[in-house]
């Protein structure tokens, strides 16, 4: 190596610290993490942004907005699976499956909503499978066999967050995790002893006007699409007046009857 390259290189450093290489390393580091993030996005939502997919952008509702649909209280029941209390003064039924899109999404919203509305709000589970599917119906047969040992909205939990997860033996692995007793969550798949009940949760679905998942009903009156948080307070609004979490919890009182 000659004298004159040494000396150039001992001023510029190695190639690889030269600040163009640094810059085209950070630039290669981005366009990697970007293309990761749409994968995962396309693995858990079908290629869908979470904006896209809520669909309902309504944050003020009024009384007109739930009287366009006749009020369907037969969807209500004791018999299904229900987070909160029985005295709960809202109802919200919400007919779904674990598969779809939109249904992963709003999950997690509409837990957080019954969560912070405390014994006000209350939510029932219904299934609703429109089309024959195995794979989908054994992951809805799946929580209704961890109710069984009481631990539904653990597994509905998981069922969400493993959306690849449908063969007996695999959905058994993922319900022993959650402490499920492994042999009889088997067992109860195998003698598919809840698919009479996605079967007749589908079949209430069509009776009442559902068309798609998720779909909710409000003290019985319908409302179609994914709702994000504040959709969820403006909508309450109208069945608990003077109710809004995000006073509450800031003046740290709770509105009397509640």
């Amino acid at each position: 190596m000659s004298a004159l390259h040494q000396e150039s290189t001992k001023k510029t450093g190695p190639w690889y610290l030269r600040w163009y290489f640094l810059l085209l390393a950070i630039l290669i580091g981005l366009l990697a993490i970007t293309l990761f993030g749409l994968l995962i996005q396309r693995l858990l939502f079908g290629g869908q942004s979470v904006d896209d997919l809520v669909t309902v952008t309504q944050n003020s509702w009024t009384e007109s907005d739930l009287l366009g649909s006749e009020r369907q209280p037969q969807v209500e029941s004791s018999e299904i699976p229900e987070l909160g209390t029985d005295d709960a003064e809202v109802v919200i039924v919400v007919f779904t499956n674990f598969d779809c899109a939109e249904c992963r999404i709003a999950s997690p919203i509409l837990r957080q909503i019954v969560s912070e509305y405390g014994g006000a709000v209350a939510l029932q589970f219904r299934s609703y499978l429109p089309v024959t599917n195995e794979e989908s119906e054994k992951r809805l047969e799946a929580a209704y066999c961890a109710d069984l040992q009481e631990k539904f909205w653990l597994m509905h939990d998981r069922l969400y967050l493993n959306a690849n997860v449908s063969s007996a033996d695999d959905l058994a692995d993922l319900a022993a995790g959650a402490g499920i007793h492994r042999d009889n969550f088997f067992r109860c798949l195998a003698d598919e002893t809840f698919a009479e009940t996605i079967t007749r949760d589908t079949s209430l679905a069509a009776t009442v006007g559902v068309n798609e998942a998720p779909v909710y009903f409000v003290n019985g009156y319908m409302i179609e699409g994914v709702l994000d948080k504040n959709d969820w307070y403006g909508l309450l609004e109208l069945f608990l007046p003077g109710y809004d979490p995000r006073v509450i919890d800031e003046l740290d009182q709770t509105p009397a009857g509640y």
